[in-house]
């Protein structure tokens, strides 16, 4: 990408704080999908369905 397009941007005011404020936002929502894996995970012991016939169920895909 071109530098004169860049710059501008990044002189801009609010720009380079609302762009932080999204890459928070956007880690907030990882370290929530993580923290679900690891709360079922120690609340059933196990990360995938047990029975082979309740994958299936569960990772069907139409």
């Amino acid at each position: 990408m071109d530098r004169t397009v860049i710059a501008p941007l990044f002189a801009a005011s609010g720009f380079k704080e609302l762009w932080i404020a999204g890459g928070v936002a956007n880690a907030m929502l990882w370290f929530e999908v993580l923290a679900a894996g690891l709360f079922t995970f120690q609340a059933t012991g196990y990360g995938l369905p047990s029975r082979p016939s309740r994958r299936r169920e569960v990772f069907r895909c139409c």
